[in-house]
């Protein structure tokens, strides 16, 4: 890249930042089998299957929280 070359890219509008989202940390895919039910149900979440990482979190959070105050 030559000095200079960054003046060619477009400045990010407000459009862009109105429908960006913030993720934490760094995301990696995976596969996850679920139950046809479960999978049908998180499609119908206005989140779609990130819904299913929120859900993850939120379980992860609680049971730490009940094995630290276990010891």
């Amino acid at each position: 890249m030559n000095a200079g070359d960054e003046l060619d890219i477009p400045e990010l509008g407000d459009e862009f930042f109105k429908n960006a989202k913030v993720r934490p940390g760094f995301v990696r895919k995976y596969s996850v089998l679920l139950d046809q039910d479960v999978y049908e149900w998180l499609q119908e979440q206005p989140t779609g299957l990130e819904r299913a990482t929120q859900l993850l979190r939120e379980q992860m959070r609680a049971e730490r929280e009940r094995n630290s105050s276990a010891e």
